[in-house]
């Protein structure tokens, strides 16, 4: 029988700027998986390789974060919006 692939389970935990925490951590309590994790990297989140294991802070992990939220609020370029005079 296939075995069928499982969603990487989450662990509980906070993250404080002043800390250093394995990728795989960070990955683990957001819930994300190999895709995401390259993903966030390719969009900036700063790591360094110390041996076989990626390190953040937790600072660069809530800035990358505070930033992604900011970048959601923001109307996309092509976008339609609809002015207050548009709606009658």
């Amino acid at each position: 029988m296939k075995t069928i692939p499982q969603a990487p389970a989450r662990a509980l935990g906070s993250i404080h700027r002043d800390e250093v925490l394995p990728l795989c951590v960070v990955a683990s309590r957001f819930g994300w998986g190999q895709k995401e994790i390259r993903r966030v990297q390719r969009e900036g989140l700063a790591v360094c390789q110390c041996g076989r294991f990626k390190y953040t802070t937790g600072k660069a992990v809530l800035e990358f974060i505070e930033r992604l939220m900011k970048q959601q609020a923001e109307p996309q370029t092509g976008d339609p919006q609809i002015t207050n005079s548009e709606r009658g």
